[in-house]
């Protein structure tokens, strides 16, 4: 198919955005659509040229390959009916996005559903508290490898969002007793999908609990817990929605 004329011109503009970021800013709204698609699919969204190509109307937002800062996720706060934000660390992790950048969008966003953090190392208890105050309609949360939250953050999440159907809490220092609330809260009824491998404070209790508790889980990892022990074993394979499950996988140590 011949590209539009529509499409070469944002494609000449993108590949060369340095110079027509002065111009950004005037655009109509859904043309900045279209320009924050491309720029995001290339990586090219940055602090200076974020802000530029927002708008009130963006609902889902990908800056996992580009290089934003606490400075380009503030500006995000514009983005009042956003639903989806992904900044998942690619390679590596990210050390410049931060409370500070997070707090800010969270409060403003509040129809917030999706918000991926995995490898977004300065996350912490306060960053998934402030998200859990501000949006009430979150349903898939993924901060997997985010080593410093723990209990705190799920009890935030136990007690703030009720409607929460897949979490990834991989590689952080959450323990029985955060999954324990997790699972004594509004959330055992809508929970699809958790992931809580290589959490090394996890056991069988936390185990048993998302099996015995949640009704609707049909994907549960919980591999490289080096505290479960073979005895979770009986709990899983005897449980009777066996057959329901997607994905089931974990480590026996």
């Amino acid at each position: 198919m011949v590209a539009s004329l529509l499409n070469l011109a944002l494609t000449a503009v993108v590949k060369d955005i340095q110079l027509h970021e002065d111009v950004l800013k005037c655009l109509p709204h859904y043309i900045k659509s279209k320009c924050l698609n491309m720029m995001s699919k290339r990586g090219l969204l940055t602090d200076s040229n974020l802000p530029l190509v927002l708008h009130p109307n963006v609902i889902s937002l990908d800056l996992t390959e580009s290089s934003v800062t606490d400075v380009g996720v503030a500006a995000v706060a514009v983005c009042r009916r956003l639903q989806k934000i992904d900044l998942n660390a690619i390679k590596g992790t990210r050390t410049n996005i931060t409370y500070q950048g997070l707090s800010v969008v969270f409060q403003s966003c509040k129809l917030l559903r999706t918000v991926h953090l995995r490898r977004c190392s300065q996350v912490n208890d306060d960053c998934v508290e402030v998200l859990a105050m501000n949006c009430p309609h979150l349903s898939s949360l993924n901060i997997s490898g985010c080593t410093e939250v723990t209990d705190q953050a799920l009890e935030c999440l136990s007690i703030n969002c009720r409607t929460i159907q897949s979490l990834d809490l991989s590689r952080t220092k959450i323990t029985d007793d955060g999954i324990a609330l997790l699972t004594d809260s509004h959330n055992a009824t809508t929970l699809k999908e958790v992931n809580i491998s290589n959490c090394p404070h996890i056991s069988d209790v936390a185990v048993q609990c998302l099996v015995l508790s949640c009704p609707r889980i049909n994907i549960l990892v919980f591999h490289g817990c080096p505290m479960v022990t073979d005895r979770c074993r009986e709990t899983v394979l005897t449980h009777n929605r066996m057959a329901n499950f997607k994905q089931l996988t974990w480590t026996v140590y």
